[in-house]
């Protein structure tokens, strides 16, 4: 079941505990979207090639390619791994989503690094399902030492 609810508040505040008569009043509205809670609550694995949390150093000019990879531990089969998201910085070149089998998902990364982007570079990364849920919350770091 899946339903749009309209909320409507008033936010006042008062002089103090005792008084009846607001100073202020407020209106907010806010909408709340209903779903149906998940099929699945196992939530994915991301792997990486080299693994989260890691620090690697790239070479300025030469080519780094690397994998997010997603790996689906629900059984129901209308729970399937829909996009893995990344949050990198600018000249990270990601493939599409590869289906690889009927657990295991993954995203190809390429960069060629620049010498404006010496310094530490962090990328991220998440699994979501096909609904769109947010049921799959897995961050991936690969932090990038930059060398000349």
């Amino acid at each position: 079941m899946r339903s749009d609810r309209a909320v409507t508040l008033r936010a006042e505040d008062f002089i103090n505990s005792s008084s009846t008569t607001a100073m202020s009043s407020v209106p907010v509205q806010f909408l709340i979207h209903v779903v149906n809670p998940p099929v699945c609550t196992e939530q994915p694995e991301i792997i990486g090639i080299p693994t989260d949390q890691s620090c690697i150093s790239v070479q300025v000019g030469i080519k780094f390619t690397t994998q997010i990879i997603a790996i689906n531990h629900c059984s129901n089969e209308s729970v399937t791994i829909s996009d893995i998201a990344t949050l990198s910085f600018p000249g990270v070149a990601k493939s599409n989503l590869v289906k690889y089998n009927s657990t295991v998902y993954y995203k190809n990364l390429t960069y060629t690094a620049i010498v404006p982007d010496l310094g530490v570079q962090v990328i991220c990364a998440m699994a979501y399902d096909r609904l769109i849920l947010l049921m799959f919350y897995f961050i991936e770091y690969i932090r990038l030492f930059l060398l000349l």
